[in-house]
């Protein structure tokens, strides 16, 4: 990915974390937590965050809601393509002591590496 690139999805997130992972092949894992949060006493739809899967070229695999420490959270996994590869992902949105709901997207080079990241988001997020 070139720099103007990353600087650009990057422009929308408060905080991003990503790390070269050679579990199996090469990959890059990845969180990125979005600087807007949705106002809501529940969880996004899986409409809502289906939408926001496609809008960035992925496609949803699956839709749940989790526990979390301020309640309900939504969990919506994907796939796509990242520059030839076929790359795992999470889109998640967490509800916040402030009743808001960030979300928080992932990726990883396989689902049991996404299940991981979200798992631990979910246990400690606060």
């Amino acid at each position: 990915m070139d720099p103007s690139t990353l600087t650009q999805r990057l422009s929308s997130t408060d905080a991003f974390y990503g790390r070269f992972s050679q579990s199996g092949g090469l990959s890059f894992n990845s969180v990125a937590v979005a600087k807007e949060a949705e106002t809501s006493s529940t969880p996004p739809s899986q409409a809502s965050l289906d939408e926001i899967i496609t809008r960035q070229g992925g496609t949803p695999t699956g839709y749940s809601t989790k526990p979390s420490t301020y309640g309900q959270a939504a969990v919506d996994t994907s796939t796509a393509q990242v520059q030839g590869t076929q790359t795992a992902g999470a889109v998640i949105a967490v509800p916040t002591s402030s009743g808001t709901y960030v979300r928080i997207a992932v990726t990883a080079g396989s689902a049991e590496e996404v299940n991981t990241i979200v798992s631990t988001i979910l246990t400690t997020a606060h």
